[in-house]
């Protein structure tokens, strides 16, 4: 990064890091994030800038709908390369993956890479949260359809109250529970279906 000119010391970096990995897939807060930092909201947001346009970090949109519930209008925070969050957090084996809080956060991110990436979206996207509780890990509009993903570590994944009551106040054409393996199959109806991953591109 100082090769592109940005001034930032390498004990600044470790820890903005470091703070960025444990806050990976939680909603942002530029302001408790820059006073454990010892920086103003607007620096720390330039710092977060700079991450998410070197490809480092992803701001993960909350997805714009109209609704009466109150909705979380804060982005989600990821790490895009779950190899360096793992790495930072010393989690150098799947049995210490397993055993710590950021397992299902790291998977989330991990997947939403993918799927991402898969679909390369260039309408609107996101999350979406209320504040009662409604949530959906991602929301794709594509070809005319409104795509929800919820990413699940579970082998027989179910959903939420609050997954299933989204669902109903997005108009989802269809939700895929995607978890890391195992066979796809539908929940309830043909409108929502648990796949693994690597099944995801054969069912869109």
């Amino acid at each position: 990064m100082r090769q592109f000119g940005i001034d930032l010391t390498p004990q600044y970096m470790r820890r903005l890091w470091l703070m960025c990995c444990h806050l990976h897939g939680q909603i942002m807060n530029y302001s408790t994030l820059g006073q454990s930092l010892d920086r103003t909201h607007p620096t720390l947001k330039r710092h977060i800038d700079i991450l998410e346009a070197t490809f480092m970090m992803r701001r993960l949109p909350p997805f714009a709908v109209n609704t009466k519930k109150r909705l979380v209008k804060s982005p989600k925070l990821y790490v895009r390369d779950s190899g360096l969050l793992t790495c930072l957090l010393e989690l150098d084996s799947f049995d210490k993956l397993y055993g710590h809080p950021v397992y299902g956060a790291c998977w989330e991110g991990f997947a939403l890479e993918n799927v991402l990436s898969l679909l390369q979206p260039r309408g609107m996207y996101g999350f979406f949260r209320t504040r009662t509780g409604e949530e959906i890990d991602l929301i794709v509009e594509r070809g005319g359809e409104r795509i929800g993903f919820e990413f699940k570590t579970s082998s027989s994944p179910s959903l939420t109250k609050g997954n299933r009551t989204a669902v109903d106040l997005l108009d989802l054409d269809r939700l895929f529970v995607v978890v890391p393996q195992g066979s796809a199959y539908p929940i309830d109806t043909d409108r929502i279906w648990v796949t693994p991953l690597d099944e995801v591109e054969n069912h869109i």
